[in-house]
């Protein structure tokens, strides 16, 4: 509803507020719960059974691990989740591991704890990449690259790689310019083509290419 005063005064047409998507805290808060609770629930259930002990440790490090990569993902250095993951559980394992040293002279005291907490930044980084930020996937590229199909009912194959414009079969209509997410279009050229405005922005969703009319878009395979 408050989009609708700048919808009318721009004679019917997205803003470009209208036309993104955002990303921002508010997605990651949406996506937060969803995504990791059936995870941390599985586990936390056999551990309940067998290991009652260890359940409140690994509570607070399952989310605190969690929240730690969604507060601080766009500073965590790598460009997939894993690889954010990756390097948040090496941190933590190392700043973990030397206060042990000092405080009990050995570093490696609590060391199921650091294989835990890599087990569990993996987890929380397994899709963290295609479901709280504009990037591809990390489950989806996967699948490409072994050529799976489908991994049961959460994951199935889609086109990944660099969208492709056939110029020929392009008519100006737009319809990407007003789907597309991250603003990879920009206006149309001399010729009354489409043309890119942040071409590496796009992250293989693949909602311009299913948009278009005239089929003048598609995801060439440069992940291969």
């Amino acid at each position: 509803a408050r989009d609708i005063p700048a919808y009318l005064e721009g004679h019917k047409k997205k803003t470009e507020t209208m036309r993104r998507f955002d990303f921002g805290p508010r997605h990651r808060l949406d996506m937060f719960l969803s995504m990791n609770f059936p995870i941390y629930l599985l586990v936390a259930i056999v551990i309940a059974v067998f290991w009652p002990q260890y359940l409140l440790g690994y509570t607070i490090l399952f989310w605190g691990a969690v929240a730690f990569l969604y507060v601080f993902m766009e500073v965590i250095p790598a460009k997939t989740g894993w690889g954010q993951a990756f390097v948040s559980a090496t941190l933590l394992v190392l700043a973990w591991a030397g206060v042990d040293w000092i405080l009990r002279g050995d570093a490696f005291v609590h060391w199921g704890w650091f294989l835990a907490a890599f087990g569990i930044f993996f987890a929380a980084g397994f899709d963290l990449a295609g479901t709280a930020s504009p990037r591809i996937s990390d489950a989806e590229l996967m699948m490409h690259r072994l050529g799976f199909k489908s991994f049961g009912t959460l994951f199935s194959e889609k086109e990944l790689g660099q969208i492709k414009l056939d110029r020929e079969k392009c008519n100006g209509c737009r319809a990407c310019f007003d789907i597309c997410p991250v603003g990879v279009y920009g206006d149309l050229d001399e010729n009354k083509k489409i043309s890119f405005r942040d071409q590496p922005a796009c992250f293989s969703c693949s909602a311009c290419a299913k948009q278009c009319p005239e089929r003048a878009l598609s995801l060439r395979h440069s992940l291969d």
